[in-house]
């Protein structure tokens, strides 16, 4: 069972492993045959193969679906019995697991500086994805407006997100919160993959932030500033301007 996670809603904690192989993957291996989550984050999503990593990041990943030949969600296995291992290929990639808090799949963390490489995980089933590192240059914010949006019946109510690049200062009433995507980028302007634990937040004059499950929430009593470093390297920094 794939399935779409509303963007920023979701916090990404990777603490516990499930007790059984039915998961809402974020990806699908090479190979179709497992469905893996990762801690990663991209701009307002989770992380998918096809966007690389920044550079020094330690990225975690777990298998939490199975598929068979046929490309059917396997619901027999439980995660103990499936012994899945994960591990990596490619000389400028280090890698180590991390044990859960219950039975089942090991975490598998992986880092590099820069480099591209494998992760394979093998056992009742096995499948692979590349990874590939490059150093980040620019983080770009995107604004998120959330609309409440009814269904052609006028039933069912759903939530639509509407992203938009922030330029300039940040308007906000008194007391307002905003939340932000944050886009990684590389000097050719690819969205990069990056860990919310290892990004440091700065803000001055009378604006206070935090990250929210990857999405960063800005909220202005006065006029201020808010810097992004990400492992310690100052990426952006977004100007807040406060009316009364």
């Amino acid at each position: 069972m794939s399935c779409t996670l509303p963007p920023l809603r979701l916090p990404r904690t990777l603490l516990l492993t499930p007790l059984a192989l039915v998961g809402c993957h974020d990806f699908v291996g090479d190979l179709g045959r497992i469905g893996f989550v990762s801690d990663l984050r991209v701009a307002d999503s989770a992380w998918t193969p096809e966007h690389p990593i920044a550079s020094g990041s330690t990225a975690r990943f777990l298998p939490v679906s199975l598929f068979d030949a046929e490309g059917n969600e396997r619901t027999d296995v439980e995660a103990e019995e499936a012994a899945l291992r994960g591990s990596t290929t490619g000389r400028r990639l280090t890698s180590w697991t991390e044990e859960g808090e219950l039975e089942g799949p090991d975490l598998l963390a992986v880092t590099a500086e820069r480099g591209s490489g494998w992760v394979h995980f093998e056992g009742i089933e096995h499948d692979r994805f590349e990874l590939s590192f490059v150093p980040a240059a620019d983080v770009v914010f995107l604004r998120l407006f959330e609309r409440p949006v009814e269904d052609e019946r006028g039933g069912e109510v759903e939530i639509e997100v509407e992203v938009v690049v922030q330029e300039g200062p940040l308007v906000l009433a008194a007391g307002e919160a905003a939340i932000l995507a944050l886009d990684v980028v590389d000097r050719r302007g690819r969205s990069l993959g990056w860990v919310p634990d290892e990004v440091d937040l700065e803000a001055t004059g009378g604006v206070s932030a935090w990250l929210d499950g990857g999405g960063l929430v800005v909220v202005g009593d006065a006029d201020g500033a808010v810097a992004v470093s990400l492992l310690g390297e100052e990426l952006g920094r977004v100007e807040v301007e406060v009316g009364s």
